[in-house]
């Protein structure tokens, strides 16, 4: 059992997206073709046994004043290491994990001297990296169970989550799946986009790349509320992967922000999620407490998720912001 550092030219995709499919920890986030859209440049650690794959951790290395460094890069929600099913005993199953994540972790590029990444709510046994020296941050992301019926799911939902609902099919908007990524992000940038000043123009074209392979995959899609004088009210990015349907990027255009357009879109994607076979609706955050009042009131609970991070800039671990640390 060894690990190597790979750069992604010399990974097969095909293999690395069926370990992503098998793994627990595994996201969409996680699959080659996702990195590939949004870093030219990353590189991963491996675990083999011969020719069997046992875990794995993408990285992008960048470097800036001359200090290099490894951030969990923009529209990925989750990396991390991930690791295979396991069926062995628990003792015998956490200490794999723990001979794994050494292994993974003494890969590392020395030269790297900030880490932060967000690891999968599924990634269950952090201590290897705390014993390493990592810091471990808790966060939350915000899902919905709608393996019940629609009646169950929508019987949660907050008075005020309903009356939106109700307004805005009362004014006759309608939800339909929208196939052009540039009318999104037109409402995005007009929502809240250009506020963002840490997101580049560049990135959002990344993410353009992402949906564009995605969709014809069938693991993303378009929604976009519809007024009844043709206006595109509000739209939705949402990704697909194993049992859960995930709302990644959306807005309401200014003029439509009372319109109840939002609330719409995401009750109709709950429902044809539902209808799909689907049984988890992610909202993929959010810790900023208006959002998350408002994601609260689709009858959505926090999930916890780990930030891992690492600076070996100052003794002792001392967290500092840089001018490219997020």
């Amino acid at each position: 059992m060894e690990a190597e550092v790979l750069d992604h030219t010399a990974i097969d995709a095909a293999d690395w997206d069926k370990f992503i499919e098998e793994s627990p920890q595994g996201m969409i986030y996680h699959k080659y073709h996702y990195i590939s859209n949004l870093c030219t440049q990353w590189q991963a650690v491996v675990v083999r046994n011969g020719e069997q794959l046992l875990a794995l951790m993408p990285f992008e290395a960048k470097k800036k004043y001359g200090i290099s460094y490894s951030l969990q890069p923009v529209f990925a929600q989750y990396w991390g290491i991930c690791f295979p099913p396991m069926n062995s005993k628990i003792s015998r199953t956490y200490e794999l994990k723990k001979q794994y994540t050494k292994l993974i972790i003494d890969k590392i590029p020395k030269r790297i001297r900030i880490f932060n990444y967000h690891f999968s709510p599924r990634f269950d046994y952090p201590l290897p990296l705390i014993w390493s020296g990592y810091k471990l941050t808790p966060r939350d992301t915000y899902q919905v169970d709608i393996a019940k019926t629609e009646e169950e799911i929508y019987a949660e939902f907050a008075e005020n989550t309903r009356r939106d609902i109700k307004k805005a099919q009362k004014a006759g908007i309608t939800i339909q799946q929208h196939n052009h990524f540039d009318t999104l992000l037109n409402i995005g940038e007009r929502s809240w986009g250009k506020n963002v000043k840490s997101v580049k123009p560049e990135q959002y074209q990344s993410l353009k790349k992402v949906y564009n392979h995605f969709s014809k995959t069938g693991e993303s899609y378009l929604l976009t509320a519809q007024t009844g004088n043709g206006d595109i009210a509000a739209g939705i990015l949402f990704f697909t992967f194993k049992d859960t349907t995930i709302y990644y990027f959306g807005g309401t255009a200014p003029e439509y922000k009372q319109s109840g357009a939002m609330s719409l879109i995401i009750w109709e994607a709950i429902k044809n999620a539902r209808n799909n076979g689907y049984k988890v609706f992610d909202f993929d955050g959010s810790m900023i407490e208006p959002i998350e009042r408002f994601l609260r009131g689709f009858g959505a609970v926090p999930v916890p998720y780990m930030r891992v991070r690492k600076n070996s800039l100052l003794p002792g671990n001392v967290a500092i912001r840089l001018p490219f640390s997020r």
